[in-house]
């Protein structure tokens, strides 16, 4: 299941977000066998000084939520590795960066890439999806994402695997029905979606 603030892409746009509180609420509602939430942002790439504008996601690096985030977004390490336990100023990037395109060199595994002026250390490259944003996009931990972004307890969307055995629309109707209560919005006037 995708969660989202309604009215934006990934929370981009959107004058509600989800936070960290929407997220238990997901994560306990009955049929959600695990949840982890998504930053996502425009961001300023900077690289062999050169510039370059494109998105960057903030995602959990606890290995099951993780797995979940790269599994929803059919994401495949190519080169190097994915963000693990106890990164923080570490990214995982698009495909793009192993063009001489984009900074008119190679970015290398190890090599120091600025975002937003922050330095990360590149260990990992995702194998070609075919879609430029998600080519040249970027991704590093959730705790760097909300210091780099400024967007403290700001989740973009929220994903929820279901329990093995338990019908996906159900699950989604609980977790619909739990969120309006806390959000304390009323049936048909939701700020939220579920696909």
């Amino acid at each position: 299941l995708f969660i989202m603030p309604e009215g934006g892409l990934w929370g981009m746009g959107s004058s509600e977000q989800l936070k960290e509180d929407d997220l238990d609420v997901i994560s306990d509602a009955p049929g959600v066998k695990l949840a982890t939430g998504m930053g996502y942002a425009y961001a300023r790439y900077e690289y062999n000084d050169i510039v370059h504008y494109g998105f960057a996601s903030g995602i959990s690096t606890d290995p099951d939520q993780r797995a979940l985030v790269g599994e929803a977004q059919t994401w495949h390490v190519a080169e190097g590795r994915m963000l693990e336990d106890g990164d923080n100023l570490k990214i995982v990037l698009g495909h793009e960066f192993t063009n001489t395109d984009l900074f008119e060199k190679r970015v290398e595994l190890g090599n120091k890439i600025l975002i937003q002026d922050k330095e990360f250390r590149v260990v990992g490259f995702l194998e070609k999806i075919g879609s430029p944003p998600d080519d040249q996009a970027g991704i590093i931990p959730l705790d760097a994402y909300e210091d780099v972004f400024d967007k403290k307890d700001e989740l973009g969307f929220i994903i929820a695997q279901t329990k093995a055995g338990e019908d996906p629309l159900k699950v989604g109707e609980n977790v619909k029905k739990d969120l309006r209560r806390h959000r304390n919005v009323d049936e048909g006037e939701e700020d939220f979606s579920i696909q």
